[in-house]
Protein backbone atom coordinates (compact mmCIF):
# COMPACT_ATOMS: atom_id res chain seq x y z
CA UNK A 1 0.00 0.00 0.00
CA UNK A 2 1.17 3.48 -0.82
CA UNK A 3 -0.81 6.14 1.04
CA UNK A 4 -3.78 3.78 0.94
CA UNK A 5 -3.44 2.77 -2.72
CA UNK A 6 -2.69 -0.84 -3.62
CA UNK A 7 0.57 -1.53 -5.46
CA UNK A 8 -1.31 -3.92 -7.75
CA UNK A 9 -3.78 -1.17 -8.68
CA UNK A 10 -0.95 1.34 -9.19
CA UNK A 11 0.93 -0.94 -11.57
CA UNK A 12 -2.28 -2.19 -13.20
CA UNK A 13 -3.44 1.37 -13.86
CA UNK A 14 -0.13 2.26 -15.47
CA UNK A 15 -0.18 -0.87 -17.63
CA UNK A 16 -3.72 -0.36 -18.97
CA UNK A 17 -3.05 3.33 -19.74
CA UNK A 18 0.16 2.40 -21.54
CA UNK A 19 -1.55 -0.40 -23.49
CA UNK A 20 -4.39 1.93 -24.46
CA UNK A 21 -1.79 4.30 -25.91
CA UNK A 22 -0.33 1.50 -28.02
CA UNK A 23 -3.79 0.81 -29.42
CA UNK A 24 -4.92 4.46 -29.62
CA UNK A 25 -1.91 5.58 -31.67
CA UNK A 26 -1.80 2.45 -33.81
CA UNK A 27 -3.09 2.38 -37.40
CA UNK A 28 -6.15 0.52 -36.06
CA UNK A 29 -7.48 3.66 -34.35
CA UNK A 30 -5.90 7.12 -34.68
CA UNK A 31 -2.24 6.48 -35.58
CA UNK A 32 -2.52 7.35 -39.26
CA UNK A 33 -4.45 10.54 -38.63
CA UNK A 34 -2.15 11.56 -35.77
CA UNK A 35 0.95 11.06 -37.93
CA UNK A 36 -0.66 13.09 -40.72
CA UNK A 37 -1.44 15.97 -38.36
CA UNK A 38 2.06 15.70 -36.94
CA UNK A 39 3.34 16.19 -40.49
CA UNK A 40 4.96 12.78 -40.74
CA UNK A 41 3.55 9.88 -42.71
CA UNK A 42 6.35 7.40 -41.92
CA UNK A 43 5.93 5.78 -38.48
CA UNK A 44 9.54 4.55 -38.62
CA UNK A 45 10.78 8.15 -38.80
CA UNK A 46 9.52 8.77 -35.25
CA UNK A 47 10.52 5.82 -33.09
CA UNK A 48 8.59 5.50 -29.85
CA UNK A 49 10.59 5.89 -26.68
CA UNK A 50 8.81 3.63 -24.21
CA UNK A 51 10.61 4.35 -20.94
CA UNK A 52 9.39 7.95 -20.45
CA UNK A 53 5.86 6.91 -21.38
CA UNK A 54 5.89 4.04 -18.89
CA UNK A 55 7.25 6.33 -16.14
CA UNK A 56 4.64 8.99 -16.93
CA UNK A 57 1.76 6.53 -16.60
CA UNK A 58 3.22 5.00 -13.45
CA UNK A 59 3.49 8.46 -11.89
CA UNK A 60 -0.04 9.29 -13.05
CA UNK A 61 -1.40 6.07 -11.56
CA UNK A 62 0.35 6.78 -8.25
CA UNK A 63 -1.12 10.29 -8.12
CA UNK A 64 -4.55 8.98 -9.04
CA UNK A 65 -4.38 6.32 -6.32
CA UNK A 66 -3.12 8.67 -3.64
CA UNK A 67 -5.86 11.21 -4.35
CA UNK A 68 -8.53 8.48 -4.51
CA UNK A 69 -7.32 6.96 -1.23
CA UNK A 70 -7.13 10.28 0.58
CA UNK A 71 -10.70 11.18 -0.33
CA UNK A 72 -11.88 7.64 0.37
CA UNK A 73 -13.28 6.58 -2.98
CA UNK A 74 -11.17 3.53 -3.91
CA UNK A 75 -13.57 0.80 -5.00
CA UNK A 76 -16.39 3.24 -5.95
CA UNK A 77 -16.44 3.20 -9.75
CA UNK A 78 -18.71 6.21 -10.21
CA UNK A 79 -16.62 8.40 -7.92
CA UNK A 80 -13.39 7.17 -9.50
CA UNK A 81 -14.66 8.06 -12.98
CA UNK A 82 -15.59 11.53 -11.74
CA UNK A 83 -12.10 11.85 -10.26
CA UNK A 84 -10.66 10.79 -13.63
CA UNK A 85 -12.55 13.60 -15.37
CA UNK A 86 -11.56 16.15 -12.72
CA UNK A 87 -7.85 15.24 -12.82
CA UNK A 88 -7.88 15.17 -16.62
CA UNK A 89 -9.71 18.50 -16.92
CA UNK A 90 -7.68 20.17 -14.18
CA UNK A 91 -4.18 19.02 -14.99
CA UNK A 92 -3.83 17.23 -18.31
CA UNK A 93 -6.17 19.15 -20.59
CA UNK A 94 -4.76 22.64 -19.86
CA UNK A 95 -1.14 21.58 -20.33
CA UNK A 96 -1.93 19.69 -23.53
CA UNK A 97 -3.95 22.59 -24.86
CA UNK A 98 -1.12 25.04 -24.26
CA UNK A 99 1.48 22.69 -25.70
CA UNK A 100 -0.53 22.15 -28.85
CA UNK A 101 -1.50 25.82 -29.13
CA UNK A 102 2.10 27.03 -29.01
CA UNK A 103 3.20 24.13 -31.20
CA UNK A 104 0.76 25.17 -33.91
CA UNK A 105 -0.81 21.72 -34.10
CA UNK A 106 -4.17 21.18 -35.83
CA UNK A 107 -7.31 20.95 -33.72
CA UNK A 108 -7.89 17.29 -34.60
CA UNK A 109 -4.46 16.39 -33.23
CA UNK A 110 -5.44 18.08 -29.96
CA UNK A 111 -8.67 16.09 -29.89
CA UNK A 112 -6.87 12.78 -30.51
CA UNK A 113 -4.39 13.45 -27.69
CA UNK A 114 -7.00 14.79 -25.27
CA UNK A 115 -9.30 11.85 -25.95
CA UNK A 116 -6.52 9.37 -25.27
CA UNK A 117 -5.67 10.93 -21.94
CA UNK A 118 -9.30 11.11 -20.86
CA UNK A 119 -9.84 7.44 -21.72
CA UNK A 120 -6.58 6.47 -19.99
CA UNK A 121 -7.60 8.29 -16.80
CA UNK A 122 -10.99 6.55 -16.94
CA UNK A 123 -9.32 3.15 -17.35
CA UNK A 124 -7.11 3.86 -14.35
CA UNK A 125 -10.30 4.59 -12.43
CA UNK A 126 -11.75 1.25 -13.50
CA UNK A 127 -8.58 -0.51 -12.35
CA UNK A 128 -8.83 1.16 -8.93
CA UNK A 129 -12.48 0.17 -8.70
CA UNK A 130 -11.60 -3.48 -9.38
CA UNK A 131 -8.20 -3.88 -7.72
CA UNK A 132 -8.39 -1.13 -5.09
Amino acid sequence: MLFGASFIAIVGGAIVAFMLGALWYSPILFGKAWMKYKGNSDPQASPVVYEPLAKKWLETSVLFGVVAAQIGIIGDLQSLLILAIVLWAGFTLPSHYLGHAFGGHPVLMKIIDAGYHLCAFALIGVVYAVLG
